[in-house]
């Protein structure tokens, strides 16, 4: 420490000054930030003010929870604590925190995934505490395996760091694997028994890249896994939680720990010891589900010693608290908390930061919890799913940097899950509210687009209060909803309600006061302006409301709206029909669906319980179902030939939302009343393409597309043959890669199917240096533009006898390389493009024009004339379409 120090000491006084004083802004970043460009080693020299130690929070999800309820626990144990609690999570957050302190105990702080490598080496943290890794952000970090990297490297920094790591999740338990940091494990010891999500972000090994095995899911790729074929497997837990209880008012579970041993690393001041591999850690190993189920508050079987530790109750509901609270009661019984400090931070734990926070908005609550990914959004409406009663739900999502700019993620969402959760009423906001819309529609949720949360209130203002709301936003559309619902909460009653949230159907917490004294009724009226629907029948307990019932109300439009195809759905305008429930096509006779598209029964449409709501002036209902075909056009007949949809390896090639594509194919033959089904070819798995109109082929990464590749050249020949034949095949990204005649892995060049004369190679700068951006094509398969998002590291050049699938029009993306202003390929009825979107979400014409050659291929198979595609509502994907190409400058 010296002259550079001081200064930096200075400058930061000087910028917190004038940030809170002038500008009336927190610093929460910007002091550190300044004060790091004077003198870099800035953290390593705060870091005496911490005289017992450091813990470090990264992973995908939870970061912020875990770190101010850490820091509540190490408080409450009479610890002075610093932590950089709004989620500051840079070095720029870590140093402010710092430099805002006084000399304390302990420091917790959260930190960025991509910046612990920026972090680490200066703090030497005593522990960082890895709670999971899931796909974020793939246009700003990429593949997970880079952020794997990075945090190996950040711990091989720091030698004396201990990780405690979730090693449930394959991803943290590789790291924990090959780092030479000492490591403490912590876990669920049996299957909590949840329905499983279509996507999860690990499915093949990380030491030997063979498909694993799991026992059991949680959720995600976190569960009891092993590879057969290297061996490579959950490790023995140092921590468990035992007997999980999740429920409608809460959730439990018992903490238990291997004993300590005598070889175990030393503690920190007030610290514990842990064990090692070799001194009394416990497994799980070889336990049968239906005992683990059955065992209540019993200790492991192969445990040497397992110790409890304490019991934890908490009024969340969600199995992510499970583990967010498993982390933070290891992290605090390391840290030599005694568990009463644990319970009482969990009962008075209050961060306002709009993680599972509550309000009374005159009278309803309203539940807001953050969602930045597939995982964490599948997790969200999990929670919405258990409240029975009629409610309001909206989704906010951005696509600004701290998001990320694509939002393919938004189609490895299970929203299907809301279909059969009661009546509700939906809306989509924020930069991206036309997309999320145009997702809920392929789920079968009608929804209206609102411009922010202070539309969304004002337009459910008049709904009955005792129906609950759940808004759930994404990291940057998180805080203007959080500052909506602040201000309306104290414009109602002059005090916000912000406590923990309880599960839905239960009574306020203890000690928390409602400013109207209303409690949450278990026989609430459905929304306004509409009912339950499901299989074209109300809820049970429900009473379909007509559209005079909420005259306050605006209408939520879309394809489930009855509007008229000629009027549109999809913007941001007043409207004023009412959800029709929706009738099965009498000739529709669906055979199989994709995963997660849920059906009434087999042959009909999916089942709908979602409802919208009416304007000042309703309007009845027009004649038109909801899956948006017009009124005065006739069903397919009955001897319409079915149309069938491989879907191959879908389980290694499923990265950027491209399975929507499938989804959507299927549901627009659907919603006409043509039988289609839908073939999953898994890895291991082989398909008859005889037997098959339309191949989908999506984008994955580097190691899954490798394996998919080796999966493909057993099928090369038939699915030369196939499309030679004229069968229509769409591709993307890694698939279309894998088309040519060579693509390049890393430094391997890998040889292609051969199927188009065209090559992929590898920029000089690798993996790293990325072609990344939207984009927008003129393509002749389509009158209006194309639009994407693109994100590859592959440029690819075309040979001879092959057209592109688009030129580019837009000031933004590249296409196949830096040069030819072109994207994919065209020939015969194969299409390949490196667009995700996914591609046909926004881009009906091109899904059109595939199912009409798919069409002509099963009237081929089966010798009966191919319907003509009527005619849908394409108003919402039309209305996202535009918004994107105004945005990007389509020409």
């Amino acid at each position: 420490m010296g002259i550079q120090f001081a200064a930096a000491r200075a400058v930061s006084a000087v910028s917190t000054w004038g940030l809170k004083n002038v500008f009336h802004r927190p610093a929460a970043n910007f002091p550190g930030k300044m004060a790091l460009y004077v003198d870099p080693r800035l953290i390593a020299d705060l870091r005496p003010k911490l005289r017992k130690g450091s813990f470090v929070v990264v992973g995908t999800n939870g970061k912020t929870t875990v770190t101010n309820l850490l820091a509540d626990i190490l408080e409450q144990a009479g610890q002075r604590v610093v932590c950089n609690r709004t989620g500051a999570n840079l070095d720029s957050g870590v140093a402010t925190a710092l430099l805002h302190a006084k000399p304390s105990d302990w420091g917790v702080f959260e930190s960025d995934e991509l910046w612990l490598a920026k972090i680490l080496p200066h703090l030497q943290a005593s522990y960082v505490v890895l709670l999971n890794l899931f796909r974020d952000q793939l246009d700003r970090v990429g593949e997970i395996d880079r952020i794997q990297d990075s945090i190996a490297r950040a711990l091989e920094t720091s030698p004396d760091t201990v990780l405690l790591y979730n090693a449930d999740d394959p991803l943290c338990a590789a790291i924990a694997a090959r780092v030479g940091n000492a490591s403490v494990a912590f876990g669920l010891s049996e299957s909590m028994g949840l329905p499983q999500n279509t996507v999860a972000d690990a499915q093949m090994c990380q030491q030997c890249s063979s498909m694993m095995e799991y026992e059991y899911r949680q959720y995600g790729q976190l569960g009891a896994y092993r590879c057969p074929s290297c061996g490579f497997e959950r490790p023995a837990l140092d921590y468990a939680a035992e007997g999980v209880r999740l429920g409608t008012d809460g959730l439990g579970f018992d903490v238990v720990r291997a004993a300590d041993g005598d070889a175990g690393n030393a503690a920190p001041e007030g610290g514990r010891r842990f064990a090692t591999e070799d001194e009394g850690r416990f497994s799980t190993e070889g336990e049968e589900g239906a005992a683990a189920e059955s065992r209540e508050n019993a200790a492991f079987e192969g445990a040497k010693s397992a110790v409890p530790v304490l019991s934890v109750k908490a009024p969340y509901t969600g199995a992510y608290m499970v583990y967010n609270l498993l982390a933070t009661a290891a992290a605090a019984d390391l840290a030599g908390c005694p568990a009463d400090a644990v319970g009482r931070a969990i009962d008075c734990f209050d961060p306002q930061n709009g993680r599972l926070q509550t309000f009374d908005i005159a009278g309803r609550r309203v539940l807001l919890n953050l969602a930045k990914n597939p995982t964490g959004f599948n997790q969200n409406l999990k929670i919405v799913a258990q409240d029975p009663n009629p409610k309001v739900v909206a989704f906010f999502v951005n696509d600004k940097e701290g998001d990320g700019r694509d939002v393919s993620w938004l189609w490895d969402i299970d929203f299907e899950e809301l279909v059969e959760a009661g009546a509700m009423t939906v809306f989509s906001g924020g930069i991206r509210g036309n997309d999320v819309q145009v997702r809920l529609k392929y789920a079968d949720i009608p929804s209206v687009v609102v411009s922010d949360a202070d539309d969304l209130l004002a337009r459910i203002a008049s709904a009955p209060k005792e129906q609950n709301a759940y808004f759930i936003a994404n990291y940057t559309a998180l805080p203007s909803v959080h500052a909506a619902l602040t201000a309306a909460a104290a414009a109602a009653d002059g005090a916000t309600v912000s406590v923990p949230a309880p599960a839905p159907g239960s009574a306020p917490a203890p000690g928390s006061a409602s400013a109207s004294g209303s409690t949450l009724a278990s026989d609430s009226a459905p929304a306004s302006g509409g009912a339950s629907v499901s299989g074209g029948a109300p809820a049970s307990g429900s009473t379909p409301v007509s559209a005079s019932d909420a005259p306050a109300l605006d209408a939520a439009g879309g394809f489930g709206s009855g509007r008229p195809s000629s009027s549109p759905t999809g913007d941001r305008a007043d409207s004023s029909s009412v959800a029709a429930p929706v009738a099965a096509p009498a000739s529709c006779s669906t055979v199989s669906q994709e995963p997660g598209l849920p059906f009434s029964e087999e042959g009909s449409v999916p089942a709908v319980s979602c409802i919208s709501t009416a304007s000042a002036a309703p309007t009845a209902p027009d004649p038109v179902p909801a899956n948006g075909v017009p009124a005065d056009v006739a069903p397919a007949p009955a001897a319409t030939p079915r149309v069938v949809i491989a879907h191959l390896f879908p389980d290694l090639l499923n990265l950027y939302g491209d399975g929507g594509n499938v989804r959507i194919l299927a549901q627009r033959l659907r919603w006409r009343g043509i039988p289609v089904e839908v073939r999953r070819a898994s890895h291991g798995e082989s398909i008859d393409l005889a037997g098959v109109d339309l191949v989908f082929l999506g984008g994955g990464p580097d190691r899954e597309q490798r394996l998919a590749s080796s999966e493909l050249m057993r099928m090369r020949d038939e699915l030369r043959a196939y499309v030679e034949d004229g069968g229509v095949l769409l591709a993307i990204c890694g698939g279309y890669q894998i088309l040519g005649r060579e693509w390049l892995l890393g430094d391997e060049v890998v040889e292609g199917l051969g199927i188009i004369d065209m090559t992929t190679e590898r920029a000089a700068g690798g993996s790293a240096d990325r072609l990344i951006d939207n984009i927008v094509l003129r393509s002749p398969l389509a009158t209006l533009p194309v639009v994407g998002y693109e994100n590859h590291a592959g440029r690819t050049r075309l040979g001879t006898g092959v057209e592109a699938f688009g030129s580019v029009a837009s000031s933004t993306g590249h296409g196949n390389n830096e040069v030819d202003k072109a994207d994919g390929v065209r020939y015969k009825n194969l299409v390949g493009t490196y667009l995700h979107g996914p591609l046909l979400a926004k881009n009906p014409e091109v899904a059109d024009h595939l199912l009409a050659r798919a069409l002509e291929r099963s009237a081929a198979r089966s010798g009966v004339a191919a319907p003509t595609l009527a005619p849908l509502d394409d108003s919402v994907e039309k209305g996202a379409n535009e918004a994107l190409c105004k945005r990007f400058g389509a020409r």
